[in-house]
């Protein structure tokens, strides 16, 4: 008996869905990484802008922004404050990165519309904190403490290992980069 099917194998269906899942899976791949990538670029040149603006209050004033009075004592961690201007006045879920009003006020001199970038969600010690933006510290205070020579920038990337302005992040821990700039 000779018969002629048309059509295809029950095998030879199977195959073809097995290769164009693989594929797909390859390029949703490298999609999720292109996006990551154009993400982290995009937070980085917001923090560059940061910086230029800062260098700019600096060159009119003659002083880096000093949002708070010196933290008293040798080891005392800065205070950090936030870059951008929130609609809840906080740039993050802990109380103590809050703006500070003044140097918002000088920034936006320089740049009228200042950006923010996307939340990143990290795992710190207590539990969970999201920040919006960049954190800002003074980190050398003049005689008076009412100046500012030197400053610390803090921001995060989702994904480990992310460029931080042209370097390697200062750490990295469970899929969020942490970036650390210091004024010259």
């Amino acid at each position: 008996m000779n018969r002629n099917l048309l059509g295809f194998t029950l095998i030879e269906l199977l195959v073809v869905i097995a290769i164009i899942g693989v594929f797909s899976s390859v390029v949703l791949a490298s999609v999720q990484d292109v996006r990551l990538s154009a993400e982290t670029t995009a937070n980085n040149q917001i923090v560059r802008q940061y910086i230029t603006a800062l260098e700019q209050v600096r060159s009119q004033t003659g002083s880096y922004p000093a949002p708070q009075p010196p933290p008293l004592g040798a080891g005392v961690a800065p205070i950090y404050v936030c870059l951008a201007d929130f609609a809840d006045d906080s740039c993050g879920t802990e109380n103590d990165n809050s703006e500070y009003p003044l140097m918002i006020n000088q920034l936006s001199e320089t740049y009228p519309s200042l950006p923010t970038h996307k939340s990143v969600e990290m795992f710190t010690l207590g539990g969970w904190l999201t920040w919006e933006g960049p954190v800002y510290a003074c980190s050398e205070y003049g005689a008076s403490g009412n100046t500012c020579s030197a400053y610390i920038i803090i921001w995060t990337h989702r994904g480990e290992n992310q460029t931080c302005l042209g370097t390697d992040p200062y750490w990295s821990f469970r899929g969020v980069s942490w970036c650390r700039h210091r004024s010259q």
